[in-house]
């Protein structure tokens, strides 16, 4: 049995892409026992971009061949050619939180435990 094309943990992946071409961007991967918990606050009175190449992906891989041999693989991906936003009176928070921990441990323990 193969494991997760990811492999395990929480893995994000974007680039901001550029006017021209795509630029370097954020890869991250949060382990079994780690946790992601952030959040955004923005207040945007008028403001556009445009890019080439902007791309994101996020996927969730949970797989272990020795004991049980299983694999809980999940995942998206984007890639826009061309994009332009255009964002006008725009006020808010995002809080983004994830961890694979509880679920692993539940694994590890096994079923009714």
């Amino acid at each position: 049995m193969a494991g997760c094309p990811g492999g395990n943990g929480i893995h994000i992946t974007t680039t901001g892409g550029t006017l021209t071409d795509s630029a370097s961007g954020v890869n991250t991967v949060v382990g079994l026992g780690e946790s992601v918990d952030t959040t955004l606050v923005f207040d945007i009175t008028s403001k556009t971009w445009t890019r080439t190449n902007l791309a994101a992906a996020i996927s969730v891989g949970l797989a272990d061949e020795t004991r049980g041999r299983y694999a809980v693989c999940a995942g998206v991906s984007a890639l826009l050619p061309s994009v332009t936003l255009t964002v006008q009176g725009a006020k808010g928070r995002v809080h983004f939180a994830a961890s694979l921990k509880e679920f692993n441990d539940a694994l590890r323990l096994g079923p009714g435990r």
